[in-house]
């Protein structure tokens, strides 16, 4: 009898135990899910909510289907099927280590990016309120299937993360092509530092969240260096030492193809103002493939400030930059300094300088020696030969130098290249100048000597690219070295166009004006000189057989410095100011 009473008396105490046991399990949950959160939101300043918690004490083990961090009440980072060991030791207060593990995770890297960027009054709050929010016990923290989204490119990293008291490291790790890399990241919340060791990070993946959220693809290159971070309020602090092997990239300004360098190389300081968001960075060494030099300058919304510094860089270290089929056998000496500013500021306005010389050049092959001999050149026009023609005397249409006027020599050159006759192939001061003037009149003059446009012709495409000008500039000095000013000239009078159609000063003085370049009078070697910028764009004047006043100016302009330089006597200055210009009728 007694059994049969105490035995559901055992059971119904049982089973209220049980539900006690449970509702206060649920409680516990609650409270250590809702301290999480609390902390969490206070580091991260974002709201922080864990959907989906359980817990079972048997294996003191929690989990969360969903772990969210939103901005604004959007998402930013989302953590899924997330698990929590050790638990208890949060609840009852006794200091064991938490073990947190996710997985199917998620970080949307513009959405991030946009929450990042809004100032937020939280910040200068959480750090001067006496609030640290350290978690008083170790934790290790880890994911093993992160995804970095930006709009349809997604990369998958793992990440392992452990920290005590404030003190901790991270690791994060991503597989590409059997090959592995990983960033190390040893941190301090309390000193507020950080030393970052990264090795063999693979460009390529991450290279496309860069296409995505600019026009530079990075195609390929190896990342590797170290990082000491220290931060004291608003004021962030970095020695940075970072190389990139096996380089590639490709953008619109750099060059049309993919653009290699074996060695790219930073070392130096770098300061941030956060709340002025200003980035500076004094006296940093460069390497670029082999050539070194300083870099320095400030970033900010309001002012650019950037300054580069190259001193006695080996022209034959700078040709490997820009290697490829035409400079086969290339073998140069001799040295180049730069020195270049660049400055913009929303009230002061922009300004920029070039200074350089050009040391000891000196041509060590013989690969350009056939162009002091007759030679048979080939007109090419985005990649398409257009006309091809022998540059000697068997051209019947072949002008030397004595066949050439010197009104015409000198309006060309005054025109052109007024440094001719002293420069080495280049002229800093010219380029500097038409840098300040593309920045002054919004548009685009090159800037370019003859012997660059020389270069241009015999050697390179027409695009527009900075590996392009930059072959151009080489090319220019390997020239100025190995043939004399006068056989340049020969040569640059007998291939540029100065029409459609129309190659060398034989068929110009003909197709305008009926005549041969002896011929020519002072005026009509003007207009020649004035139109080599734009064949094809001002051979409207000719097919309508007038000029405007803007064009007549342009050629007194001409006229007046081949007199000021004493290349056009006063007699024939005058007299030419009076001709007027008659072109051939069609």
């Amino acid at each position: 009898m007694k059994k049969r009473v105490l035995l559901p008396f055992i059971l119904v105490v049982f089973v209220l135990t049980a539900i006690a046991f449970a509702i206060y399990s649920e409680f516990a949950l609650e409270k250590a899910v809702a301290r999480v959160e609390s902390i969490l939101a206070r580091k991260l300043l974002m709201e922080v909510k864990i959907k989906g918690a359980q817990i079972s004490f048997l294996s003191q083990e929690a989990s969360a289907d969903l772990i969210e961090v939103r901005k604004d009440n959007v998402p930013v980072i989302s953590a899924g099927k997330c698990s929590v060991t050790n638990l208890i030791g949060l609840v009852t207060g006794s200091y064991r280590t938490l073990n947190i593990h996710c997985r199917d995770s998620k970080i949307d890297i513009a959405i991030l990016k946009g929450a990042l960027s809004k100032k937020n009054k939280q910040i200068k709050t959480s750090e001067n309120d006496g609030k640290s929010g350290t978690l008083s016990f170790p934790v290790n923290f880890s994911v093993g299937d992160l995804t970095l989204a930006y709009g349809k490119i997604k990369e998958m990293i793992s990440v392992d993360m452990s920290f005590d008291a404030g003190e901790g490291v991270a690791r994060i790790k991503r597989e590409s092509n059997g090959e592995s890399g990983f960033i190390e990241i040893l941190f301090s919340l309390v000193k507020k530092n950080a030393t970052v060791r990264f090795e063999n990070i693979d460009l390529g993946g991450f290279g496309k969240l860069a296409s995505e959220m600019s026009d530079l693809q990075i195609l390929e290159g190896t990342v590797s260096g170290i990082s000491s971070i220290e931060k004291n309020g608003d004021q962030i602090h970095a020695d940075v030492d970072a190389s990139i092997e096996k380089f590639g990239i490709i953008h619109p300004f750099v060059d049309e193809k993919k653009f290699k360098m074996p060695f790219v190389r930073y070392v130096g300081k770098i300061d941030a103002d956060m709340e002025k968001k200003e980035v500076t960075f004094e006296q940093s060494r460069i390497s670029l493939g082999g050539i070194s030099g300083t870099l320095s300058g400030r970033y900010s919304p309001k002012t650019k400030l950037i300054f580069i510094d190259l001193k006695k860089i080996e022209i034959n270290r700078l040709e490997t930059i820009v290697r490829d089929s035409r400079f086969k056998d290339f073998l140069f000496g001799g040295y180049i300094d730069m020195e270049i500013r660049y400055f913009k500021d929303d009230e002061l306005g922009e300004s920029f300088s070039l200074a350089g010389n050009v040391i000891d050049p000196i041509q060590l092959s013989g690969r350009l020696n056939y162009l002091n001999l007759p030679f048979e050149y080939a007109f090419n026009s985005n990649s398409e030969k257009v006309r091809t023609f022998i540059v000697g005397p068997n051209n019947i249409d072949y002008a030397d130098t004595q066949s050439i006027p010197e009104h015409l020599k000198w309006a060309v050159l005054v025109s052109e290249d007024a440094g001719f006759y002293v420069h080495k192939g280049v002229d800093f001061r010219e380029i500097d100048a038409a840098v300040r003037d593309n920045m002054k009149k919004k548009k685009f003059r090159g800037g370019s000597t003859i012997t660059q446009q020389l270069a241009k012709n015999l050697f390179l495409e027409r695009k527009k690219t900075m590996i392009r000008k930059f072959r151009e500039a080489i090319l220019a000095v390997e020239l100025d070295a190995t043939l004399s000013k006068r056989r340049q000239l020969e040569i640059y009078f007998n291939i540029i166009e100065w029409g459609p159609n129309i190659f060398g000063i034989s068929e110009a003085s003909y197709y305008y004006f009926g005549k041969t370049p002896m011929e020519l009078t002072p005026l009509e070697s003007a207009y020649l000189a004035s139109i080599i910028p734009g064949p094809y764009k001002y051979n409207f004047q000719f097919r309508k057989k007038e000029i405007s006043e803007k064009w007549k100016k342009r050629l007194r302009n001409i006229l007046g410095l081949m007199n000021e330089t004493g290349h056009l006597d006063l007699a024939d200055y005058n007299k030419a100011l009076l001709d007027e210009l008659v072109f051939r009728e069609n």
